[in-house]
Order: C-alpha cells, then structure tokens, then sequence
C-alpha cells in the first residue's frame, strides 16, 4: 500500500540561466506557457514576441483551464501588460502576478509542489 503520493515534476523549473528556464530537459527560449492543473500539464508556445503584444484577446485563451494563479515573467526586470488587459483578468476574478523571470520560476515550482493549478507566463 502506497502511503505517499508520488508528484509529477517533469514540468518544474529545474535551471535559470541567462534569463532561460530549463523545464523538459530543454532550455526554452521565451515565449511560452507551462501550466499545471492537477495531473495534467502542459507547455504551449506563445504566438507573441512581447509584453505589448499581449492583448485582452489572449486572456480568453491563457484561462481556457481555469488556473487558480497567473504568473506572468517578464525578463530581469518589471513590465506591465496594458490596464485593458490586467482588467481582463480582474473581471475574471484573477490577479495576475507579474514579476521577475527568476521570481517567478521560484514562486511557479513553490505552488507546483503544493498541487496548485497555476499558468506560467514567460514572456523574457
């Protein structure tokens, strides 16, 4: 009889270097997504090039599974997305959390740990 549950943590962050995330095995170059939502995981290329970029149309896309957390890397330092498109993910009861590409694979490997269903959003 199994006493513990074994989590899956293929899809953790497991180096940083230059600003890229080693997840897979495979230094990713940004843009991309790595979700987490129970058993299921996924990594999907970004169709944008950057933080501008990023517009309401994508929020529909980016919460299709329901995340509990947002997490949005943005390269060594902070950029915003557009008021119009925090607002989006306001109305959707969601906080977006923009921070650091290294806070944020810190924070994104801490909630995966813990089960959370949480979206990384990796735009540098």
């Amino acid at each position: 009889m199994q006493l513990t549950q074994h989590l899956d943590l293929d899809y953790a962050v497991r180096g940083i270097d230059a600003g890229l995330l080693n997840i897979l095995g495979q230094t990713r170059e940004p843009p991309y997504t790595v979700s987490a939502r129970g058993l299921k995981h996924d990594l999907t290329e970004l169709g944008i090039s950057s933080i501008a970029d990023l517009t309401t149309a994508h929020v529909g896309k980016l919460l299709a599974d329901a995340p509990e957390v947002v997490l949005l890397a943005t390269g060594a330092r902070l950029q915003f997305p557009s008021p119009d498109v925090r607002a989006a993910f306001a109305q959707r009861g969601l906080g977006l959390e923009v921070m650091d590409t290294r806070a944020a694979a810190y924070t994104y490997n801490v909630l995966l740990q813990e089960q959370r269903d949480v979206l990384l959003i990796v735009l540098g």
